[in-house]
């Protein structure tokens, strides 16, 4: 899953790089959300989980740029 959203992410760079020049270019219809926004999911243990929940089912998007 990892080398799909690799190869994803470097399918999306040059289309968003041609919508910075003005180009239409569709992403391909199969592309996950993840790739084309630049998301990363991460799985993190809550730092207050409520009752009765699982602390390993938390997880934060990460924005590009972001930590």
């Amino acid at each position: 899953m990892a080398d799909t959203l690799m190869i994803e992410r470097s399918e999306c760079a040059p289309i968003w790089a041609a919508e910075a020049k003005g180009e239409v270019i569709d992403f391909r219809s199969d592309t996950t959300a993840q790739a084309v926004l630049g998301l990363q999911l991460v799985n993190r243990p809550r730092a207050n989980p409520s009752p009765g929940t699982s602390p390993s089912h938390a997880f934060d998007i990460i924005m590009p740029g972001r930590r």
